[in-house]
């Protein structure tokens, strides 16, 4: 089962899988693709056919890094480079890296988990600067996800509202991260092979 962690130097987390970095249980993120200029998603200056990045959202326990979150999203803090990274499994190798620059919380949410694990279902909020769409590429990569393959990745799980359940004594929070750019790496570990991609949030 893959590992994620979170690395904001300015704000160090209880992750055993480095020093200072933070433990998380999912990374959210969607680009929707403006079909047509007279969508009523279009954005103001913004042509027919681009996309719109939501902010990329971090779900987690609460740690000894929340209050420091908290403080960065009530002061508007940059938080410079943030790192986030897809490992495939506890002590192992990253496959998947999200690179983020002038990285702000841009948002923070408190949620007691229920046995559902509702937490890791979409929330859409006037907020978001995206919201998944059928015309989005969007999804959940979770450490609670269910039908891991057998290189330990999990799968993604789904974004449509499912009923609630009991709840239980699991404190956690997302975070939202808004950057002016993101950078994807992909990185197979069985055959070094790289792929990389960035955009330009604004």
């Amino acid at each position: 089962m893959a590992a994620i962690v979170v690395h904001i130097p300015s704000i160090p987390g209880e992750s055993l899988e480095g020093e200072g970095k933070i433990d998380a249980l999912g990374v959210r993120e969607s680009v929707e693709i403006l079909a047509s200029g007279f969508s009523p998603n279009a954005a103001v200056g913004r042509s027919a056919g681009t996309g719109a990045h939501s902010d990329i959202e971090i779900i987690k326990y609460r740690d000894k890094a929340s209050p420091k979150l908290a403080e960065a999203a009530a002061n508007n803090v940059n938080l410079n480079k943030v790192t986030v990274e897809l490992l495939t499994g506890p002590g192992g190798d990253a496959y998947m890296t999200y690179e983020l620059e002038n990285a702000y919380v841009a948002r923070m949410e408190h949620e007691t988990l229920d046995e559902s694990n509702t937490a890791f279902l979409a929330h859409y909020d006037p907020g978001t600067r995206a919201r998944p769409a059928p015309t989005s590429a969007g999804g959940v990569t979770s450490v609670a996800a269910q039908g891991a393959s057998t290189t330990g990745r999990d799968g993604v799980l789904s974004l449509f509202p499912q009923p609630r359940g009991n709840f239980t004594e699991h404190e956690v929070e997302r975070v939202w991260l808004n950057a002016t750019k993101v950078t994807w790496t992909y990185r197979d570990t069985g055959n070094s092979i790289n792929e990389t991609a960035e955009a330009r949030l604004v």
